[in-house]
């Protein structure tokens, strides 16, 4: 039997120069079989304008980005700085060579990885109208730059309607990123808006470890490691609030950082609601995160110049663990979140009722204890749970959970009940 097999050696001929071109058509072909098509160009050369890079630098950070107009906007790096690196030197290493049975363009993704720009993993935008108008691809068509430290992004796609902006400022103290993107619907029809990431940041490679933290009342802040993987991680939070046991942010290390040292990171969402946060690691390498707000089915949608912005994605890196992580982060909430007239505000000392009588509010036992907590200097005496109408005990039956729990709306003190433990009302004690 004639063995048809053909090896490459036996073929020296017909290898096939993509750069210099053939005129074999069956060496052409057989080129294609051997090594796939050749990589088409980088959509980026085609754009509308000069390539053009921004860097924002302060507190020890450094984020660098790739806005060329008319092109998708991306995120080349965001990290601890790198003294002396130019955002087009990390463009030119972030240039992936083609691998055989891949795209043929090159996939360079964008600020929230839109279903259009067909980058393998989950979008940080997912909408609609009625099924229609979904392969979103945002391009650049304006930079509002606010100094060394703030920048907006705005893009827009003809095809869809949808225009976003993106934007992101560096705290030039602490380092801290805080960025957020704003969606507006430019067609007559409603836009339905499924999910909405504040960004798709690239994660350090060498962040192998993340953190979360989960608990229940009286067990919050439970540390969460999950173990290195590939694949994704998604962790949901439905309860309509921030939750003990669904953490809306994550921590990141090496295997090899510790709380005073080594590559880490933080992030978080600046959000009390529901949130979803995700971690993607590709086959190839790449690693993403991204944070946002998690709406239901049907709940956003924007009718015609209608805009939704996600709540701010909060981010921190340091190459001393951690700790200066999480420094980073307390010190930017105290100077650039948390209102400073609460600073100069003394704090005065109080006194709680709750371990000393539980819900057994006996006027006299109430002032008794107030007499005594301002004897010691208390200067704020908090009256605890079982104050109110309908509240006498705490009983985790499940049957007794709905008629017991109903007082805690009852906002009308307890009294004239026949033990005439609050005759008067909390008046005597007030």
């Amino acid at each position: 039997m004639a063995n048809n097999a053909t090896s490459d050696d036996a073929l020296p001929d017909q290898r096939f120069d993509f750069e210099h071109g053939g005129d074999d058509a069956v060496s052409s072909e057989l080129a294609v079989h051997h090594h796939g098509p050749a990589p088409a160009a980088d959509p980026v050369d085609e754009a509308e304008g000069e390539h053009q890079f921004i860097a924002l630098r302060g507190g020890g950070t450094f984020v660098a980005i790739e806005a060329t107009k008319g092109a998708r906007p991306i995120i080349l790096y965001a990290g601890p700085d790198m003294p002396g690196a130019a955002p087009s030197e990390l463009a030119t290493l972030a240039v992936r060579q083609h691998a055989p049975g891949t795209a043929a363009v090159p996939l360079r993704g964008s600020m929230i990885n839109e279903v259009g720009t067909g980058i393998s993993g989950p979008s940080g935008l997912i909408a609609h109208r009625g099924g229609q108008d979904w392969a979103i691809d945002l391009r650049l068509v304006m930079i509002e730059q606010r100094g060394e430290h703030e920048v907006t992004l705005c893009c827009e796609d003809t095809n869809t309607a949808v225009a976003v902006c993106h934007t992101l400022s560096l705290d030039p103290n602490t380092g801290v990123l805080t960025s957020s993107t704003e969606i507006e619907n430019r067609a007559d029809s409603e836009l339905q808006l499924d999910w909405a990431a504040a960004l798709c940041l690239p994660l350090d490679q060498r962040l192998e470890r993340i953190f979360s933290f989960t608990g229940r009342w009286s067990g919050e802040f439970a540390i969460e490691e999950i173990a290195p993987f590939q694949g994704s991680i998604v962790r949901e939070n439905k309860a309509g609030r921030t939750s003990h046991d669904v953490y809306p942010g994550a921590f990141a290390g090496t295997p090899a950082t510790s709380e005073d040292s080594g590559l880490a990171a933080g992030f978080h969402l600046a959000w009390s609601g529901n949130s979803r946060l995700r971690v993607d690691r590709h086959s190839d390498g790449r690693a993403l995160i991204q944070i946002g707000e998690m709406s239901f089915p049907g709940e956003i949608s924007l009718g015609r110049d209608d805009s939704y912005r996600t709540p701010d994605l909060i981010a921190a890196w340091s190459r001393q663990g951690f700790n200066d992580v999480s420094q980073r982060l307390h010190d930017h909430l105290c100077n650039e979140v948390l209102d400073k007239r609460s600073f100069a505000k003394p704090r005065p000392v109080h006194y709680n009722t709750w371990e000393a009588v539980y819900f057994d509010h006996d006027e006299a036992t109430l002032i008794t204890l107030a007499e005594h907590a301002a004897a010691v200097g208390a200067e704020r005496y908090v009256l605890d749970d079982g104050w109110f109408g309908g509240r006498r005990h705490e009983d985790a039956r499940p049957w007794r959970l709905v008629g017991l729990r109903r007082g805690l709306s009852r906002w009308a003190p307890r009294h004239r009940q026949p033990s005439q433990r609050a005759r008067y009302g909390i008046r005597p004690v007030v």
